[in-house]
């Protein structure tokens, strides 16, 4: 008995599988074998074609984009910029469980307030005028930009 196979794939990407003839059971079961393989496959599809949804890539620019959160989760990660490497967001946060470093040839903090350990004092400067004695000296004039406790 000579059976034909006919499988059609849709522009939508999903496959049709059509046996035309007389199918014996072992065919029936190597027919449903072959079609619950195709589905998985096409859920498969289905997944990359959803992540493609996601990471666009554009020539030379890569952009990942999501309405939520992009996690990135590894043992290291680096991100190495040949030029600049800037990040900019209406709040920045950076956080080590550890020791953070920040180094560089020169590092330069800009900002019109900056706070050392949530300080509320101001750090002194050459010159500035103070009160109190040895012990309990305290800043009357110093920086009033960067504070510390």
């Amino acid at each position: 008995m000579k059976n034909r196979l006919k499988v059609t794939l849709l522009l939508s990407g999903l496959f049709f599988v059509t046996f035309l003839g007389k199918v014996s059971a072992h065919d029936a079961v190597a027919m449903e074998e072959l079609k619950q393989q195709l589905q998985l496959l096409q859920a498969q599809v289905n997944a990359l074609q959803n992540l493609a949804n996601v990471v666009k890539i554009d020539g030379p620019i890569v952009t990942l984009q999501s309405n939520n959160e992009i996690i990135i989760q590894a043992n290291t990660i680096k991100l190495k910029a040949n030029n600049i490497l800037d990040m900019s967001a209406s709040v920045t946060n950076i956080k080590g469980n550890g020791v953070t470093n920040i180094s560089g040839g020169s590092v330069n903090l800009d900002s019109s307030l900056i706070r050392l350990n949530k300080g509320n004092k101001p750090v002194v400067r050459v010159g500035s005028k103070t009160v109190g004695n040895q012990i309990t000296q305290t800043v009357i004039d110093g920086s009033p930009t960067i504070l510390v406790p």
